[in-house]
């Protein structure tokens, strides 16, 4: 059994760096579009490029779907001792954040998520550490579970940026969403307002 702090820190980690994401990430990828684009390798531009331009609203949709998705498992791992889908979904989260820090290198500026990503890495670590520790997983399952939780946090991101880009357009026909801002057409910060 691993310690109640150690299953909880995993939504607690990522409300830390997912309010970061959800209040500077938005904003900052719509002004730095074209940064993004001449830095970044050829082969990710068009990733870059395809980076939908959610309001903040939207973002905050999409990390409260993956908030119950930590709380669910961290709950199973707690109270039910099923470890493996909360280690899936920790080791995933560390490589998301150490993807952060590699997008900072490699578009070398400062971007919005680094420094929840730099604060949360240390307890990461340490409750890696832990489970090392505590509970004797072999290579293969170590290796399967963090394959097997970054292959669903993808494909669940995935599914997520389909949504809100459906959401958004959604909210476009309903005049109930801006282009930029998700204040509604000619509201204040939105493109027919100014």
């Amino acid at each position: 059994m691993l310690p109640a702090l150690l299953v909880w820190s995993l939504p607690l980690l990522f409300v830390i760096h997912d309010a970061e994401e959800v209040l500077f990430l938005p904003s900052w990828l719509r002004r730095n579009r074209g940064l993004l684009v001449r830095r970044v390798p050829s082969a990710m531009r068009r990733v870059v490029l395809a980076l939908p331009d959610l309001p903040r609203r939207v973002f905050a949709v999409m990390a409260g779907e993956e908030l119950g998705l930590l709380l669910l498992v961290s709950a199973l791992a707690s109270g039910a001792d099923l470890i493996h889908p909360w280690l899936a979904l920790y080791l995933a989260f560390g490589v998301h954040l150490l993807l952060h820090v590699g997008q900072c290198l490699v578009v070398r500026c400062w971007l919005p998520v680094v420094a929840s990503s730099l604060f949360c890495l240390p307890f990461w670590v340490w409750g890696v550490a832990v489970v090392r520790d505590r509970i004797l997983f072999s290579l293969d399952e170590w290796l399967l579970c963090g394959l097997a939780g970054c292959v669903f946090a993808a494909v669940n991101l995935g599914v997520m940026h389909a949504v809100a880009r459906r959401m958004v357009r959604f909210g476009r026909r309903a005049g109930t969403c801006g282009p930029i801002s998700g204040r509604g057409p000619g509201g204040r910060g939105s493109r027919a307002g100014r």
